[in-house]
């Protein structure tokens, strides 16, 4: 029988919630629209999945009720892998949601390995460093 792959769990900033931005934290020139983070965030994870890695997209948007969510998911399912982006973590508005994320994590997570990312373009770097 295949040995099973790590499962991953991805946790980010809704790019909706976040907005169209100048990021010079990622060394980004001009404005990235929210629309374009998305297709980034969103292929990254499909990459992931398509190597045969289960594979979770969790975005947090202030405007709904995602601790719980997260709660549940975490409390119902176990990830070997977390992967948090550099949005939840840069953004001001995010810092709470942020704190909440990690001790979620640590508390819920059932040994999963936490990995930040610097960027929502290199979502796909930082895992392949989680499975290497």
């Amino acid at each position: 029988m295949p040995e099973e792959l790590p499962s991953v769990l991805i946790i980010g900033a809704a790019p909706g919630a976040v907005g169209d931005v100048t990021s010079p934290y990622d060394g980004v020139r001009g404005l990235v629209t929210a629309e374009a983070a998305s297709k980034v965030v969103h292929e990254q994870s499909d990459a992931i999945a398509s190597l045969g890695h289960p594979t979770k997209l969790f975005l947090i948007d202030l405007e709904s009720k995602t601790r719980d969510a997260l709660h549940s998911l975490l409390t119902t399912n176990k990830f070997d892998i977390a992967v948090i982006g550099s949005g939840i973590r840069l953004m001001p508005n995010f810092l709470h949601e942020f704190e909440f994320v990690i001790n979620e994590l640590a508390h819920n997570g059932q040994g999963v390995n936490i990995f930040l990312c610097a960027t929502f373009r290199d979502i796909f770097e930082t895992f392949q460093r989680a499975v290497a």
